[in-house]
């Protein structure tokens, strides 16, 4: 996959399962996501920092409001693309969000091994008429405390993630969408 992939606006509202593109506007309203080429060209490390949002959104508290008040985009300054690992730490009375972002191949690992057996234990705990999906498998481990949210997020899982929904939407990651 090429790090300088560009994605539409039309296509990023899709791969993030919207009904149309204007949630992705209402972000650039907001400031929380701009593009990066004008006027509607997200990058490939914008596209992942929003594939994050999404999978915080879904499987935790939080929701987009919040990540918009307390900054989150400010991870937008991090490759992603280039790490693998992703530490969200929340503290519950306040809006403060704290994040870290690093390459770190034996924590990756444990946490790998973690989140595959808590999704066998998942899908065995499912009947046969749940729709499991890709969609619906987290890529974070949840550490609760009194004060504070500790979120480990996979970038490993959440890029597989994002190939998944390129292929399944036939968007094809080898080529450059023209800037």
């Amino acid at each position: 996959m090429l790090t300088k992939q560009f994605f539409t606006r039309v296509q990023l509202a899709k791969l993030m399962g919207f009904k149309s593109d204007g949630m992705i506007k209402d972000f650039e309203k907001r400031g929380f996501l701009s593009p990066e080429i004008k006027p509607s060209k997200y990058s490939l490390n914008q596209v992942l920092f929003m594939f994050v949002c999404k999978e915080l959104t879904d499987f935790t508290n939080l929701g987009w409001r919040h990540l918009i008040t307390s900054n989150f985009s400010q991870i937008l300054s991090n490759k992603l693309y280039e790490n693998n690992l992703m530490i969200i730490i929340n503290y519950i009375e306040s809006d403060t969000i704290f994040v870290s972002v690093r390459k770190d191949d034996d924590y990756i690992k444990i946490l790998e091994n973690h989140l595959y057996y808590n999704i066998l234990n998942k899908v065995s705990n499912l009947d046969g008429r749940q729709n499991t999906s890709i969609d619906n498998i987290p890529s974070l481990l949840i550490t609760p405390d009194k004060d504070r949210q500790i979120m480990t997020i996979s970038l490993d899982r959440i890029y597989r993630k994002l190939q998944y929904k390129c292929t399944e939407l036939k968007i094809n990651l080898e080529e450059k969408v023209p800037a």
